[in-house]
């Protein structure tokens, strides 16, 4: 559920997402609250994350709880300069853009950025 506000120039995007996912050994159920707030020239958002791995093997359920971040920049026309911040034990996590982290040994905190280079030249097929 992503329903979309507008508050003078402020494009406000609040979430509520579930997922699940069901594998060999185990399943996962993760539920998010998140909020994105985006302007002209400025966008942020966070969301939290609440992870339950739920495993067959008896006594070895676990429960994470993760943190996202982004910031963004408008730096030139259309191109933006991204900055992301994930805090938690992200093994079999959903991020907020729907790339699953499949590894049970994921790094607890991931942090990055982006700048995508704007093409002046079409491509063609």
């Amino acid at each position: 559920m992503q329903p979309i506000f507008y508050l003078d120039q402020l494009l406000v995007k609040p979430s509520l997402t579930g997922h699940y996912g069901s594998y060999h050994r185990f399943d996962i159920q993760q539920a998010d609250l998140g909020l994105q707030i985006s302007g002209d020239r400025l966008s942020g958002g966070y969301s939290f994350s609440t992870l339950y791995q739920d495993n067959d093997a008896l006594d070895s359920d676990t429960q994470e709880q993760l943190h996202s971040a982004n910031l963004g920049i408008k730096a030139y026309k259309d191109a933006w300069l991204r900055a992301y911040l994930y805090l938690g034990e992200a093994a079999w996590w959903t991020n907020p853009y729907g790339i699953i982290y499949d590894d049970f040994e994921a790094n607890s905190t991931v942090y990055g950025s982006l700048y995508p280079a704007p093409s002046e030249r079409r491509w063609e097929s």
